[in-house]
């Protein structure tokens, strides 16, 4: 196993257990234990969901990275003039683009550069004579199903990993568990601070107050607040 990985086993493991222990507090259930089979069911999505918003506003779902430069594949020549284009590969972990970076300290707006499948492509004026790009950008989440088999790696950091289980378990808490739900939403916004510093700025913080609940829930701001 890759180091500092875990298993889609023990991922699920850890969601169930997050559920047991809070079945029962204060009188209140999340669910018949009798239905982990419908739970496990729902697993994927929840994990899915959890994933995209942990990498929407946290530090951690942001990442800066070379771009290979090519050449204009010839069958995109006529629509990007390679007088005109230059062509980058984007990295296999690609999700949204923030910005570019250039080799002399300059900065691209996301705005300013296009994506066309798995390329990156930048007008030549707006390169100049920068040696290399890296893309800063927001990471693609894993996909599950029910099809991923339990010895599917998962590399993030223990706390990343502590923290999506909590939120994947809130997930998964039904529509009338508000109490329960917050209470387990509260214990995920409590581990996200570890991953701002001191110094981490305002507009980062921002980002992770911002981001929205389930669908049909509270939205991390209001259950913040």
């Amino acid at each position: 196993m890759t180091k500092n990985a875990v298993t889609y086993g023990d991922i699920k493991r850890r969601v169930l257990n997050c559920l047991e222990e809070e079945n029962g507090h204060d009188g209140e259930y999340l669910c018949d234990k009798s239905d982990y089979a419908g739970i496990c069911e729902r697993m994927p999505d929840a994990l899915n969901s959890a994933y995209v918003r942990m990498y929407e506003s946290l530090p951690e779902g942001k990442t800066k990275r070379l771009c290979r430069p090519i050449c204009v594949p010839r069958d995109l020549q006529e629509q990007f003039p390679p007088e005109n284009y230059k062509f980058y590969v984007l990295p296999a972990d690609f999700g949204k683009l923030d910005a570019i970076y250039l080799s002399d300290g300059g900065r691209v707006l996301a705005s300013e550069a296009e994506i066309y499948e798995n390329y990156l492509v930048v007008p030549v004026e707006t390169v100049g004579e920068a040696t290399y790009v890296m893309a800063g950008y927001r990471k693609k989440a894993p996909v599950f199903s029910l099809e991923t088999e339990d010895t599917e790696e998962i590399c993030e950091s223990p706390l990343f990993i502590e923290a999506l289980c909590c939120l994947t378990a809130s997930e998964l808490c039904s529509s009338g568990d508000s109490a329960i739900y917050a209470r387990m939403v509260y214990k995920y916004k409590d581990l996200c601070e570890g991953f701002f510093s001191a110094d981490t700025n305002k507009r980062s913080r921002n980002s992770f107050y911002a981001a929205k609940g389930r669908k049909g829930g509270p939205s991390l701001w209001r259950t913040f607040r």
